[in-house]
Parts: C-alpha cells; structure tokens; sequence
C-alpha cells in the first residue's frame, strides 16, 4: 500500500490494513502461491516496485485466513504507478464469472460476502450501484449450481448515506428476482 499503490481506502487495502497491517507481505505471498497453484501463467511486466507479473481480468487467488475462505479477482489492469487502467463494463461480467466458478472450484458452499465490484477504486465509468448490484444479483440467482447458502450483497455505507445507493429500488429488485428468477428457456 506504499504510495497508494493499492488505496486503503479500497476493499482490499481494508482488507490487508484489518488482517495484515503488521505484515502485508504474507498476503502477497498467499495471493502469489494460490496462482501459482491454479498453475495460471502471468505477463511479465515491471512497475514502480519491480519486476511482477500480471494476470487476466477475471483471474482469482482464493485464499485462507483465520478459518474463512478469501477471493481475490482481477477487476482491471493498472500502470506502473497502480491507477486501473482499461476500464470496461465488461470487466464486471468477466471477474464474476471468474469468482463464480472460483467458488464452484474451490468453495464450501458457505456464506458469500461480496462488495459491488467495480463501483469504487477500479474506476469503472458505467458501473452503477445499481447496475452492478443487478448484474450480482443475476449472476448468483441464476447460476445453474447452488454456490452459497447465502450471498451478501456489501454496499458501501457512504454510498447509502450520500444518497448514491436507493436501498428500497435495490431490495425491490432483489425481491422480484428471487420470487421470479429466469430460467433460462
């Protein structure tokens, strides 16, 4: 987080500020062994700290810490300096779909805690609250496999308190997709 590499303020940097404050180094290492575990083949490429390797969007580093299963997806490059870059939409789609069969892979059929990815630090220009919370909401209503026992849509408090977030539109939504979910024919 030197520099604002990764922003304290996203929810990794929360994250690794709340688990690894006194040593973020360990979660570089297990996001590092997970991958390489997987047996996905990064880019090699250089930043402002060295030489690293980058990975596709959609790529996840599932790891384990104080007895709960983590998931750690690529949601958008970043230059030297660690500002996303090549920001799209499509972003979103593609890093659920990774997490989606992460959890197929390697989950437990637990609870799942998921923020609204893209909405905050990856910049993503058309990712809404409420567009991505519809596009979560789909991904796990309508996935074809039980995945969770429950899914926990996270919304960023300031969100709601500023207004940015209609809570009520959100659980209408919610509402009606769960009680008529597409099936698909």
């Amino acid at each position: 987080m030197e520099g604002e590499y990764i922003s304290s303020k996203s929810v990794q940097g929360r994250f690794q500020e709340k688990f690894f404050k006194s040593n973020p180094e360990e979660l570089d290492l297990l996001i590092s062994e997970s991958i390489k575990e997987q047996e996905i083949e990064g880019i090699n490429s250089r930043d402002r700290f060295g030489d690293v390797k980058r990975y596709p969007v959609g790529t996840v580093a599932k790891i384990d810490h104080n007895k709960k299963h983590y998931y750690f997806v690529a949601i958008n490059d970043v230059n030297e300096f660690g500002k996303p870059i090549g920001q799209a939409k499509t972003n979103i789609d593609t890093a659920l779909c990774g997490l989606m069969q992460a959890v197929k892979r390697f989950g437990h059929c637990d609870s799942i805690c998921t923020p609204l990815i893209g909405t905050g630090r990856a910049a993503i220009k058309d990712a809404t609250i409420e567009k991505v919370f519809q596009i979560t909401v789909n991904s796990f209503v309508e996935s074809q496999e039980k995945i969770a026992q429950k899914v926990i849509i996270c919304i960023n408090p300031k969100d709601y308190v500023e207004d940015r977030a209609d809570i009520s539109r959100l659980n209408k939504y919610l509402a009606n997709k769960c009680e008529f979910p597409s099936t698909g024919n």
